[in-house]
C-alpha cells in the first residue's frame, strides 16, 4: 500500500509504539532506581522521612528517560508525546495505588502530579526529538 493513507497509518503505528516503549522503558527505569535506592536507605543511616522525596525525584527523571526515548524514536512532537508519556505513568501508578488499597481523592495532590507528569514528559520528549 502506498500513497497519504499508508503514510498516515506508518506514521499512527510509530507514534503509538513509540509511545508505549517509552512508557515501558519509563516504568523499568523507574523499578531499577527505586530498588537501588531500597538499598541504599537499607545500608546507610539516611533517615527514612526522605523516602517520599526520592521515590517521586527517581519517578520523575524515569518519566524524562523514557519520553526522551519516545521522541527520539518518533521524531516528531516531542512535547505532546512526551507528555502523554509522563501523564500514562502517572495514572499507572496511581492505578496501582488503588489496586493496593490506596484510597485516590481528584485533589491537588493528583493534580500536581499529573501536571508533574505532563511537564517531565514534555521535557523529555522535546530533548529526544532535538538531539
Amino acid at each position: 500500500m502506498t500513497g497519504p493513507m499508508a503514510q498516515f497509518l506508518f506514521r499512527n503505528r510509530t507514534v503509538i509504539w513509540g509511545v508505549i516503549r517509552g512508557l515501558l522503558l519509563s516504568i523499568i527505569i523507574s523499578l531499577v532506581l527505586l530498588l537501588a535506592c531500597s538499598l541504599v536507605l537499607h545500608l546507610t543511616a539516611l533517615p527514612e522521612r526522605v523516602t517520599p522525596y526520592l521515590a517521586c525525584g527517581l519517578s520523575l527523571l524515569a518519566v524524562l528517560c523514557g519520553s526522551y526515548y519516545t521522541g527520539k524514536r518518533v521524531g516528531f512532537r516531542g512535547w505532546l508525546l512526551g507528555g502523554v508519556v509522563g501523564v500514562l505513568y502517572v495514572v499507572g501508578l496511581l492505578l496501582a495505588g488503588v489496586l493496593v488499597g490506596n484510597n485516590v481523592t481528584l485533589g491537588l495532590n493528583v493534580i500536581s502530579k499529573l501536571f508533574l507528569g505532563f511537564m517531565f514528559g514534555a521535557a523529555g520528549g522535546m530533548w529526544g526529538v532535538n538531539s
